[in-house]
């Protein structure tokens, strides 16, 4: 019974467990899903903002979808430190180039 329930926790907190999707109207992205997971203590004040590099590279500077995703156990780490510590991961998809920046290429 002990092994069942141990694969049951390890199962769902593996899995995803909520998830949140922004996206625009016009969704068109041009890249596939980048991730990144980012550490927020103390309720959100100190906070590691995730940062799109891959946007940045190719000089897009539109995000067209954004997904936060959490799991069983970085909701349980978020329940026994009281919020202190929050863990989430984020992923996005980058907008198309303006026309400009399509003509600079």
């Amino acid at each position: 019974m002990k092994k069942i329930v141990l694969a049951f926790f390890l199962f769902t907190s593996l899995s995803s467990c909520y998830n949140t999707r922004v996206m625009t109207t016009k969704f068109d992205p041009s890249t596939g899903y980048e991730s990144q997971v980012v550490h927020n203590l103390f309720w959100g004040i100190i906070q590691k903002n995730a940062i799109a590099k891959n946007c940045d590279s190719m000089e897009i500077n539109t995000i067209s979808e954004v997904r936060v995703k959490s799991n069983l156990g970085y909701s349980l780490i978020n329940v026994i430190t009281l919020g202190i510590w929050n863990i989430q991961e984020v992923q996005w998809k980058c907008g198309k180039p303006c026309r400009e920046n399509i003509q600079k290429l």
